[in-house]
């Protein structure tokens, strides 16, 4: 991938991550933060990452299993992250650059 699509892919992608944890806030069932890291690996870009703090000792897999599995309900049912992730559609693989999301 191009370094330009790069860029674009990453942008689309902090979108949609800010998306997805004003969702979880919102709902109040799961709290998931997110950060900006650098990541050497894309040019010293800045990313919008999701994160979970673990600090009770309790927790289990199924705790962890909850918080992706509400993020996926999210993707199932939210039409504006649903439209953000259908415009990553062009970069796949055999996709045209000229596509349009629609």
């Amino acid at each position: 991938i191009d370094p330009l699509n790069c860029a674009e892919i990453n942008e689309a992608l902090d979108r949609i991550n800010r998306r997805i944890q004003k969702l979880q806030r919102a709902a109040g069932k799961n709290f998931v933060s997110r950060t900006r890291l650098t990541a050497p690996r894309y040019h010293d870009r800045e990313l919008t990452v999701l994160r979970v703090v673990i600090a009770n000792p309790l927790t289990e897999r199924e705790n962890l299993e909850s918080v992706l599995e509400e993020q996926e309900s999210f993707i199932a049912s939210d039409k504006k992250l649903q439209l953000m992730l259908a415009e990553l559609d062009v970069y796949r693989p055999g996709q045209s650059q000229a596509a349009t999301v629609g």
